[in-house]
C-alpha cells in the first residue's frame, strides 16, 4: 500500500518525462536512414569528395609535377630532331685617309646538324621521360585517391560522432527520468541514500559523457569543413545502412573458398590498378631505360651537319658557298662506363625488389582490411540481436522499477546494457564502411561499387 500511494505521489512528476522517454525511444536513432525532404540543404559524401578535390592543394601540386614531366618528355623528344640555327652578320668598312669611299657588307648562314648514331642514348632517355611522365600520373591519381580517403573518414567520423552524441542524449534522459524518480522515492523513504547518491553520480557521469561526445563531434565538424570549405554548421545526409544489408549477409554466409577467391580477385585488381604499385612498376622501366642510356657509351656517337652561307650585299663574289660535315666521338674511359652500366644495374635490382616488396606489403594490406570487413558485418548482425534484447531488457525493467517491483540498481544496469549496446552497434556500422573504404583505396578505385562488384560476382 505505500509503495501505491509513494507511486500516486510520484507520477505528476514523472509522467511528462515517462511521455518523452516513449517518444524518444521510438523515434531516436539507429536507423540509418535517408535524409528527409530539403536534402539539397545537406552535404552528401559525394559533394564532400568534390568540394576536397577542388580545394586541396596537394592534388594542384601533383598536377603541376605531371605538366613538368610532360614538358621534360617533350624536351627529350626534341632531342631526336634535326638541330637548325641560322645567323645574320654585317660590317662596315670605314674610310681611311686617302680612301675613296666606306664599304657595307652582310650574309646571312644557315646551319643544321643530327645525330646519326649515338649508341640508343637519345632513344633511352626518351624512354625515362615517358616512364616519368607516366609515373607522375599514376602519383596524381594516388593523391586523388588520399584525397578521396581523408575527405571519407572526416565525413564517417562526423556521422559516427553524431550517432554517438544521440545515444548519449538518450542515456542522459533516461538517467535524468531515472533520478526523478529517485529523488522522489528517497523523499518518501522508499529509497536509501546511497543508492539516491549513486543515481546522482550517474547524472553527473552521463552529462560528462554528452559534453565529451560534443566536443568529439564538434572535432570531426571542424575538420571536415576544413577539407571541404563546407561550414560545420551544415547538416550532413545520413548513410542508409539497410542498403549494406544483402552485403552483410553476404559476408556472413562466405566459405573459405569463397573468400580466397575474392581475396585473389582484389589482389588482381590491384595489380591493375593500385597507383602506388604502378609507380614502382614504372620505376622499374626507369632504371632499364637508365641502364640502356649508361650501355650507349660504349658506342660512338656520330652526327652530321650541313651549313649555308647567303651574301646578301657588299660581297665580291656574290656566290652561295656551303659545307657538309660528318663527325664521330668516342668515349674511351672505359672504365667510368663500365662503372656507370654497373651502377645502373644496381638501381634496377632495387627497382625490382622494392615492387615485389610492395605487392606483398599490400597484398597483406588487402588481407587484414578484408578479414577486418567481414569481422565488422558480423559485429553488426551481433550488435542489433544485442540492442533489440538490451531494450527489451530495460522495457521490462524500466516497467518493474515504476511499480517497484525492481531495484534501482536493476535499472541503472539496464540502462547501461542499453547505451553500451548501442555504442556497440555505432562501431560495427562505420567500422563496416570504413573497412570498405579502405579496401577500395588499397585496390586503387574510386568507387566502392567495385569491390561489392567483385563480392557479387564470387557468389
Amino acid at each position: 500500500m505505500k509503495k501505491m500511494l509513494g507511486l500516486q505521489k510520484l507520477w505528476p512528476f514523472i509522467k511528462e518525462d515517462v511521455v518523452f522517454l516513449c517518444f524518444f525511444l521510438w523515434t531516436v536513432p539507429f536507423s540509418f536512414g535517408e535524409a528527409p525532404a530539403g536534402t539539397s540543404e545537406r552535404l552528401n559524401l559525394t559533394a564532400a569528395r568534390n568540394q576536397a578535390l577542388a580545394r586541396s592543394l596537394d592534388l594542384r601540386k601533383a598536377q603541376i609535377a605531371v605538366d613538368k614531366a610532360n614538358l621534360s618528355r617533350s624536351a627529350a623528344l626534341y632531342n631526336l630532331f634535326p638541330s637548325i640555327s641560322g645567323s645574320l652578320s654585317g660590317s662596315w668598312s670605314y674610310p681611311e685617309s686617302g680612301s675613296a669611299s666606306s664599304t657595307l657588307s652582310s650574309s646571312a648562314r644557315l646551319s643544321g646538324s643530327v645525330t646519326l648514331f649515338d649508341g640508343g642514348s637519345g632513344k633511352a632517355k626518351l624512354d625515362a621521360a615517358t616512364l616519368a611522365a607516366q609515373s607522375a600520373q599514376e602519383s596524381l591519381r594516388s593523391t586523388r585517391l588520399s584525397v578521396i580517403e581523408a575527405v571519407d573518414t572526416a565525413f564517417l567520423d562526423v556521422l559516427k560522432a553524431q550517432a554517438a552524441l544521440d545515444a548519449k542524449e538518450s542515456s542522459l534522459v533516461a538517467t535524468k527520468w531515472r533520478l526523478q524518480i529517485a529523488q522522489v522515492k528517497a523523499a518518501v523513504g522508499a529509497l536509501s541514500k546511497a543508492d539516491l547518491l549513486s543515481t546522482e553520480a550517474d547524472m553527473a557521469s552521463a552529462q560528462a559523457s554528452l559534453f565529451s561526445a560534443q566536443k568529439t563531434l564538434a572535432a570531426a565538424r571542424a575538420k571536415l569543413a576544413s577539407l571541404t570549405g563546407v561550414p560545420s554548421t551544415v547538416p550532413l545526409v545520413a548513410v542508409d545502412f539497410t542498403q549494406y544489408d544483402e552485403v552483410i549477409g553476404k559476408l556472413a554466409a562466405l566459405e573459405n573458398q569463397q573468400l580466397a577467391a575474392l581475396m585473389n580477385a582484389l589482389v588482381a585488381l590491384a595489380r591493375k590498378q593500385n597507383p602506388q604499385l604502378a609507380v614502382y612498376q614504372l620505376s622499374i622501366g626507369e632504371a632499364r631505360a637508365s641502364l640502356n642510356s649508361a650501355r650507349s657509351s660504349w658506342f660512338p656517337s656520330v652526327s652530321a651537319g650541313v651549313s649555308q652561307n647567303f651574301p646578301l650585299q657588299g660581297n665580291s663574289s656574290n656566290q652561295i658557298t656551303g659545307s657538309v660535315s660528318l663527325s664521330a666521338s668516342w668515349n674511351l674511359d672505359f672504365w667510368v662506363t663500365r662503372n656507370s652500366v654497373e651502377q645502373a644495374q644496381k638501381a634496377l635490382s632495387q627497382a625490382e625488389i622494392d615492387r615485389a616488396s610492395q605487392e606483398q606489403t599490400l597484398s597483406l594490406t588487402i588481407e587484414q582490411t578484408l578479414y577486418e570487413w567481414i569481422s565488422s558485418a558480423l559485429q553488426i548482425s551481433s550488435s542489433m540481436k544485442a540492442l533489440e534484447y538490451a531494450q527489451a531488457n530495460y522495457d521490462n525493467v524500466a516497467e518493474k522499477f515504476r511499480l517497484s517491483s525492481a531495484a534501482i540498481s536493476d535499472l541503472a544496469s539496464a540502462e547501461a546494457l542499453l547505451s553500451s549496446s548501442k555504442e556497440s552497434l555505432i562501431t560495427a556500422q562505420y567500422s563496416f564502411l570504413t573497412a570498405l573504404f579502405s579496401l577500395r583505396n588499397s585496390v586503387g578505385v574510386e568507387e566502392e561499387e567495385e569491390i561489392l562488384r567483385l563480392l557479387k560476382e564470387i557468389l
